[in-house]
This record gives structure tokens, sequence and C-alpha cells, in this order.
């Protein structure tokens, strides 16, 4: 059910359709971000170890029906300092200090930015 008439989602779509791959990748970048802050935002805790085995709780626990699965995993999750050594991202892939969303920063480069180039999966 929707409560957009189709006049209204057709212009829309043709709207999205407008856009460069790369404009569509940092739209779908924003929302990952904004959703990823809502999640951490949405948990009891400053904790990061409480942080980290909230989200898993909430993204993967039903995945795992063997408690003793679960809890091995979250042991694991909360055992370990925010993304790794030497990583920058935190617990929820959030890249920190660099500003980057969706870890699409200098490295991806402008490839989806001309609208007459492509953008080649693996191997491609």
């Amino acid at each position: 059910m929707s409560d957009t008439p189709p006049e209204v989602r057709e212009l829309y779509r043709d709207m999205l359709l407008r856009l460069t791959p790369g404009e569509r990748l940092a739209m779908a970048c924003e929302m990952f971000t904004t959703a990823r802050v809502l999640m951490r935002a949405g948990t009891a805790t400053t904790d990061e170890r409480e942080v980290r085995r909230e989200l898993f709780r909430r993204l993967y626990a039903r995945d795992f029906s063997d408690a003793a699965v679960r809890e091995r995993i979250e042991r694991e999750i909360v055992g370990r300092t925010a993304g790794g050594a030497g990583s920058d991202r935190d617990s929820v892939g959030e890249d920190r200090d660099t500003g980057d969303d969706c870890g699409a920063g200098e490295d991806r480069g402008d490839a989806g930015d001309d609208p007459g180039s492509t953008v080649e999966g693996p191997g491609g």
C-alpha cells in the first residue's frame, strides 16, 4: 500500500535515473550514515563495548539460533577494541577523523561522477 500517487512515484523514479552513478552512490552512503547514527543514538550506553554488544544483538542475534555461538560471538565482539588494531573504523563501520561516508573517500576516485563513465566490478 502506498499513499504516493503513481505520477509522483514516476517523477521521483525519473529524478533518480537522471543522477550519475556517483550521485546515487553518495545518496546511498548518506542514507547508510544516517541509519548508523540513528542506531548508535538508540543505545542506552556510551560504553563502546556495550554499544558493540547492543548493535550485534539488534542486527545479528536472530541469525544465530545456537545460544552458545551467539554468546561466544558477543564475548569476541566485546573483547575487541573498536575497529581492531590500526583501524580507522569504529564498531559500526564509521570512519573516524576522515569524514568519509561508507568508506568511499579519496581512494574510490571519481569514476562515477562522469555521466559517460562506467564503474566496473571486480575483475573488470
